[in-house]
């Protein structure tokens, strides 16, 4: 029990930080901390959500452009599995089973369904994205534009 309470923390504290990072660099950048750029910038780049408008005024037009960049260039989102006519798919990559049987009401359109019907199960692996990035290169790209001196312009 207090190993789930200390895990479902320590997932929140990570959700929050990952919503200050561009108060950690504000931070960084004021007091001349350096060794905090590089990690919370990358972080920045991996987020999955997009940077908002107040995290874009607090971090200047440098560090916006650059985490654009960076996240254009390194990740890849690998849409779901496509389908054309005719093609065969179970249940978990559709979302639906099939009922070859039975008297039902679309609970949709409210039309009367008799034999074969689908229901719905789940969001199928066929809609789902994936996004990847590739975390070497950007974090090698992302530290040389912290040691170059960028991130650290006022």
């Amino acid at each position: 029990m207090f190993l789930k309470r200390l895990e479902a923390l320590k997932e929140e504290g990570e959700r929050l930080l990952l919503n200050l990072l561009h108060l950690l660099i504000v931070f960084a950048r004021e007091f001349n901390i350096k060794e905090w750029l590089t990690p919370a910038h990358i972080r920045l780049c991996k987020r999955e959500e997009h940077l908002s408008i107040e995290e874009a005024r607090k971090l200047q037009i440098d560090s916006v452009l650059m985490i654009s960049q960076m996240r254009e260039k390194h990740r890849t989102r690998a849409q779901g599995i496509t389908a054309t006519t005719g093609t065969i798919c179970c249940r978990n990559c559709v979302g639906w089973q099939y009922h070859g049987y039975g008297h039902y009401t679309c609970q949709h359109c409210s039309t009367d369904v008799a034999d074969n019907y689908l229901s719905y199960l789940r969001p199928g692996r066929m809609g789902l994205s994936v996004t990847t990035t590739n975390d070497t290169t950007l974090e090698a790209e992302v530290s040389k534009w912290v040691e170059d001196g960028y991130a650290a312009k006022h």
